[in-house]
Formats: structure tokens, C-alpha cells, sequence
């Protein structure tokens, strides 16, 4: 039975990690299809390492996350590196890890901050592909109710989330739009 142990060049930079590593974390990624065992792989007959034509220095982070499904803080807050690792994961068909590079989903919110909250508020919206738009903030706006219809009044349908002390999300959709009594 062969290694799983594997050694990649990725443009000059040598990595050694598991095939299990490259495979687990996503199905139908680059690394899925390149150990399929459907063809033979071409190795370095020095150190048995397979080349793959990518930049080496950011394979490093693609390889962090298919480690432990996260990027550091630091990617997210470098435009340029978050926008030559979507490219990377591209690629290499990490979808879950494009969706976490993404551009934030809901711009100038604290609450709403993943891909996954957009999902599950569109899944509770009944449309997949909804645009959201932050309308009011209160730590933004104010806090008076008069700060929030001065934001929402005549904006509808909307939903609402609010956030406990606790960190607990919770809110509310009307299709009615706001108004002042």
C-alpha cells in the first residue's frame, strides 16, 4: 500500500503534508481529482515530490486551511492577499474556503459576518440568492426609537436581527414597511 504521506513543490516551495490533509476538508477539489489514482502522477525522481505550477508562498495558507478549515485574521483584514487567495482557492475548487474570503455578505454589520448567516437568512427568506443591505445599526444610528424609524420608515419588507447580551441572534421579517404612529 503506498505512503499517505506526500510531498508537493508548489512553484519552488516544497510542502509535506497527507493526501488525507489535501482531501478530507472538500469533495471534487484539485486534490480529490490528482489522487484519484485514475492516472499515474509524475514525481521528482530526487525527493518524489509532485509539481504543481502555483504560487508557493500561498499555498502556504491554502494548505492552513485544509489543515483546519480557517484562515487567519490577517487574511481577511489584506485586501491583496484575500484576493490572490480567492484565486488560489478557485483553483484548487475550495469552495467552502472561497465563501470564507469572500467579501464580507453584509457590509458594515458586526452580527452578520459569514457566508452562513446569508444562507440561513435567505433559507428562511425563501430566496437563495437575496441581496441584503443594512438599513440601521444602532450602535451606528442610535439607540431612541426615533434613530430607527428615522432609518426604516417606508423601507419594506425588512428583517430584523438583534443580539443578546448573551451573543444569541435573534429578529423578525415583516413585509409591511416601517412607520411612525
Amino acid at each position: 500500500m503506498a505512503s499517505n504521506k506526500v510531498i508537493l513543490d508548489v512553484g519552488g516551495e516544497k510542502y509535506t503534508t497527507s493526501v488525507d490533509t489535501l482531501t478530507a476538508r472538500e469533495k471534487n477539489t484539485f486534490f480529490t481529482e490528482l489522487f484519484a489514482r485514475q492516472w499515474q502522477l509524475e514525481r521528482d525522481p530526487k525527493d518524489d515530490s509532485i509539481f504543481i505550477d502555483r504560487n508557493g508562498k500561498l499555498f502556504a495558507y491554502i494548505l492552513e486551511y485544509l489543515r483546519t478549515g480557517s484562515v487567519p485574521n490577517s487574511v481577511k483584514n489584506d485586501e491583496l492577499l484575500r484576493q490572490s487567495l480567492v484565486v488560489e482557492a478557485d483553483y484548487f475548487r475550495l469552495q467552502s474556503l472561497q465563501n470564507m474570503l469572500a467579501k464580507p455578505t453584509f457590509p458594515g454589520t458586526t452580527l452578520l459576518e459569514s457566508y452562513q448567516h446569508k444562507e440561513k437568512l435567505n433559507e428562511f427568506y425563501g430566496k437563495p440568492d437575496q441581496q441584503w443591505e443594512l438599513i440601521y445599526k444602532a450602535s451606528r444610528d442610535g439607540y431612541e426609537a426615533k434613530h430607527f424609524h428615522a432609518k426604516c420608515n417606508g423601507k419594506g419588507p425588512t428583517m430584523t436581527i438583534l443580539q443578546s447580551t448573551d451573543k444569541f441572534l435573534f429578529g423578525g421579517y415583516t413585509t409591511v414597511p416601517w412607520s411612525s404612529v
